[in-house]
């Protein structure tokens, strides 16, 4: 049975921290596609990880792109 990880991927853009993730089966050997992953408004959240996991279940790599900023989750619509 195959194992999702997820894992954090911290980079600088234009002196402001980012966190993406990174989302793929740990028993996989080999080359896979790669997929971008945009979430929604809310940014990186439970359930954009949630879909990234899902995707990359079946055999993608998949990076779930930080939008706002490593410190920036918005918790409500007015936040986002």
């Amino acid at each position: 049975m195959s194992q999702v990880t997820v894992r954090s991927v911290v980079y600088q853009l234009d002196g402001q921290s980012y966190e993406s993730r990174l989302a793929f089966d740990a028993d996989h050997k080999g080359p896979r596609p790669g997929l971008l992953m945009a979430p929604n408004w809310m940014g990186v959240s439970a359930g954009a990880e949630e879909i990234a996991k899902s995707v990359a279940a079946k055999g993608y790599v998949v990076l779930l792109a930080d939008l706002y900023g490593q410190s920036v989750r918005p918790q409500n619509g007015d936040e986002a």
